[in-house]
């Protein structure tokens, strides 16, 4: 489980809570602020972390409104600033070479509720923090511009009137990022001031007066400006017990519609002491399904995976809202109490499967906002899908399209920042969409798998803007699984081309070819904007680039897209004819590829894409001049392809349950249950449980200890399938578990089908036999003279016939359908009278 992705779904309950530290200071929302010294303590050059404690009894209506700790200016733009509000959103912005580069979460926080935030940079990375748990990244390059402004708390030194609505305690500056680890062990530990890299600390401890000291620089203390005693206010607390349950991550969304599944929650501990025996209620669409208990302790700042172990069969629903809670009698806060995710039953593109991830949401310059986020719960073994297809398209808002031609994208939140899976661009005042809308996304498997957060963005500056609509089709494949893994190399969204006063060389950057990768390639989304300039560039300036490994060109990009007027998107207004430098407006912009050489694979390497040369003339006063800087939008990858995994995975599936009955419906002699499983993972299944439901009622759960070795099947067959009364209205489910499975959401299976025939004994009666069994894919029926002017019959597990076949003989050959399994092979006499006999296929 991700832990950075957990999203906070909670109702607005009363609660107690008991302080840990005695004040804090309150701010109004409308004046009023601290503010420290200009000391030399505050480099960000190498990495820096701040972090606070903050209560909101009402957010702003932006995040940018609700200033925590700010140092940001401006003429010029410099400095950084940690802010909260727009719903209970954490939002981070740093001056990086003069441009504001900004970090934002999602809505996770609530109103009347005491939450540790923090904002870590180190490494061309930014990351945000909300008690602990890293919720949102985002990578820069270039240089952070410092500022002289005032570290100032709860406003903006350099954008004043910026001020937080609510109580803000226990201030921390330190000179280089934090990680996880330290901040969930020290976010509720009194400091002394003294520790290491530690440049500024304001536990605000007084009380009374108009200054704050700051433990960590005496020289450096906190002034009241525009505040009086009053602003003192009740520090912060943290209540004695505190569990909630953050995210639901299984079942998958394609899973959840086609088969019985398993759900799995995550449980944290919020509060100050460990906590066990946690109740977890399951409910589907607001009636309560399942519930149990995690009897584990959970220590504090911890957390912990819950697997609901009884499947539930939900194949008949096309809206889903699953809400995980806890009811724990002791908890004292009851904000963050549940979880929810909604699943919408997947559409069908080209007869594939396809999951919705953005349907008409609005992106506007105004309360919608230009980025929108989502969390998908994928399938795990993406391996399986040939290819993964990304659809996308625009449609107006009721106040009509936007006018212009605006870049978009959607990526994928990840520890090390926001990767760009897909960009387009708008097109001019009209809807679009289509096959130049459609981008290939097989590359990124490894990014879509499991639990995952997409963020969606527009740059649109009018309060219309566009509403977007992005599904992923999942293009089953019938060759063996292929993995890949994604490496970024770069992620630039805005690379300034040609200013002499900035350098426009992109790094070398050193990737590693693991030695099980069997081809590997550069993939580049990249697209020119700017224009007005010398040129015209970039947008509609043409440019050769070159890419270049271990020091040698290996290919030329010419960047050019020159068939904008045929355009699927036609009739625009605007210059929508007009060929640019890699896009046209309406249109999805296609990355570039280049394959790499064998001979890398198992080698470090260097990448480097270099620039052809170019001088911009009129490299000022842009927006005086009424004219846009150049620049490139870069998103580069080593790709690596294999048929082997590049990391462990242990999953041991339930294919499906069968269940024999001997005799006929209307005189049934006998029945056998039999479970059929298959290790998908890497690694070995040393047993595990399996168990039936009949009618979502627990008959049987039994143990085997069998070894299952990787792309090895498994039968096993119950030793207690009585109970089952009512063969043909019985709604039988089996599942399994085994330690360490990596994916629950498909450890359940429905019996689709029963089965009924002669026993195999009385079929050997009668003068048959099949060998070899096993078989590797030929077999021999042996029959008795009654049986010619039959049939036989394949049949697979599920029962589904695959092939038929008239007896003519009494030696037949049959070929089994490729694939290894389980078969059936039904016989029919000329009476019509049926036997069975099951076949391992290797």
């Amino acid at each position: 489980m991700k832990k950075w992705l957990l999203l906070y779904f909670c109702a607005g309950l009363a609660f107690t809570l008991t302080a840990q530290d005695q004040f804090g200071i309150t701010l109004n929302g409308t004046a009023g602020s601290l503010r420290l010294c200009d000391a030399a303590g505050f480099p960000i050059e190498g990495g820096f972390t701040v972090e606070a404690w903050i209560y909101s009894p009402e957010w702003k209506p932006e995040f940018w409104q609700g200033s925590v700790v700010n140092k940001d200016a401006t003429n010029p733009d410099a400095g950084w600033a940690l802010r909260a509000g727009q719903g209970g959103r954490l939002n981070f912005v740093m001056s990086v070479d003069g441009r504001w580069f900004e970090v934002a979460t999602d809505a996770l926080m609530n109103l009347n509720q005491w939450y540790h935030v923090a904002a870590t940079v180190g490494g061309g990375v930014a990351t945000l923090y909300i008690d602990g748990v890293p919720q949102a990244a985002g990578s820069f390059s270039g240089t952070p511009a410092l500022s002289s402004a005032p570290l100032t708390i709860g406003d903006s030194p350099g954008f004043p009137g910026r001020v937080f609505n609510g109580t803000i305690d226990e201030v921390r500056v330190w000179e280089y990022a934090r990680s996880e680890e330290e901040l969930l062990a020290s976010r509720t530990i009194d400091l002394t001031g003294t520790e290491d890299s530690l440049v500024t600390y304001l536990p605000f401890r007084e009380g009374a007066g108009l200054s704050s000291a700051n433990l960590a620089q005496e020289d450096c203390a906190a002034t009241f400006t525009g505040l009086g005693e009053e602003a003192w206010g009740e520090g912060y607390s943290v209540p004695t017990t505190d569990v909630g349950v953050s995210a639901i991550t299984a079942p998958d969304a394609l899973a959840v519609f086609s088969r019985p599944v398993k759900a799995q929650v995550i449980i944290n501990n919020y509060g100050r002491e460990a906590v066990f025996d946690v109740p977890v209620t399951l409910s589907v669409n607001g009636t309560p399904l399942l519930q149990t208990t995690f009897t584990d302790t959970i220590p504090a700042g911890g957390e912990a995976t819950l697997v609901f172990e009884q499947p539930v069969d939900l194949t008949n629903d096309s809206l889903l809202l699953l809400t995980a809670g806890t009811t724990l009698a002791a908890d004292m806060n009851g904000l963050n109490d549940e979880a929810a995710i909604t699943y919408r039953r997947p559409g069908l593109i080209n007869t594939n499967p396809a999951i919705s991830l953005f349907s008409s949401r609005q992106h506007n310059f105004g309360s919608a906002g230009q980025t929108q986020s989502t969390t998908v719960n994928l399938p795990l073994d993406m391996e399986r899908y040939e290819r993964l297809l990304l659809h996308l398209s625009v449609t107006c808002p009721s106040t009509g399209c936007d006018p212009w031609d605006q870049t978009g994208n959607l990526s994928v939140v990840t520890p090390g920042g926001e990767l760009e899976i897909a960009r387009f661009i708008t097109p001019y005042r009209i809807p679009c969409g289509g096959p130049e809308w459609v981008v290939d996304v097989t590359d990124f498997k490894d990014l879509l798998a499991g639990t995952v957060s997409f963020k969606s963005f527009i740059q649109v500056w009018g309060p219309s803007g566009w509403l977007l609509n992005a599904d992923l089709e999942m293009v089953a494949g019938s060759a063996a699984p292929r993995y890949t893994r994604s490496t970024p190399v770069y992620n630039r969204q805005y690379h300034v081309y040609g200013d002499p006063n900035i350098d426009d060389d992109l790094p070398m950057r050193m990737v590693s070819i693991a030695p099980t990768t069997e081809e590997s390639r550069f993939r580049l989304t990249m697209s020119g904007h700017g224009q007005g300039n010398t040129d015209n560039a970039a947008e509609f300036l043409e440019r050769t680039h070159q890419l270049v490994v271990n020091g040698a060109k290996v290919a030329d990009h010419r960047l050019w897209k020159a068939d904008c007027a045929d355009n699927t998107c036609s009739n625009q207004l605007g210059t929508w004819r007009f060929n640019r430098a890699g896009w046209c407006p309406g249109q999805a912009v296609q990355p570039w590829s280049h394959a790499l050489s064998p001979d890398l694979t198992g080698t470090e390497l260097t990448l480097d894409y270099e620039l052809q040369e170019y001088t911009n003339l009129l490299n000022t006063g842009y927006d005086g001049a009424g004219h846009t800087e150049p620049f490139y939008r870069i998103a580069g990858y080593l790709i690596e392809n294999s048929s082997v995994a590049y990391s462990a995975v242990t999953n041991l599936r339930a294919d499906s349950v069968v269940l024999f009955v001997a005799g006929s419906p209307g005189d049934p002699t006998g029945d056998e249950l039999i479970l059929y499983l298959s290790n998908t993972g890497t690694e070995v299944v040393p047993g595990g449980t399996v168990a039936f439901y009949v009618d979502d009622n627990l008959v049987a759960e039994e143990t085997f200890t069998d070894t299952i070795a990787p792309g090895t099947g498994f039968v096993y067959t119950f030793a207690a399938p009585s109970g089952i009364t009512d063969y043909e209205t019985a709604a039988v489910t089996a599942r399994v578990t085994t330690s360490s499975d990596d994916n629950v959401s498909d450890d359940a299976t429905a019996a689709l089908t029963v089965l009924f025939s002669v026993s195999t004994t009385e079929a050997r009666d009668a003068g048959l036999r099949i060998y070899p069994n096993p078989t590797s894919g030929q077999v021999t029926v042996e029959l008795s003279a009654s049986f010619i002017g039959g049939r036989i019959e394949e049949v697979e597990i599920t029962g589904r016939v695959l092939s038929t076949q008239t007896i003519g003989g009494t030696h037949e050959r049959l070929s089994l359908t490729p694939g290894s399994g389980m078969r059936v092979l039904r016989i029919f006499d000329r009476g019509g009278r049926s036997y069975f006999e099951k076949v391992v296929v290797r």
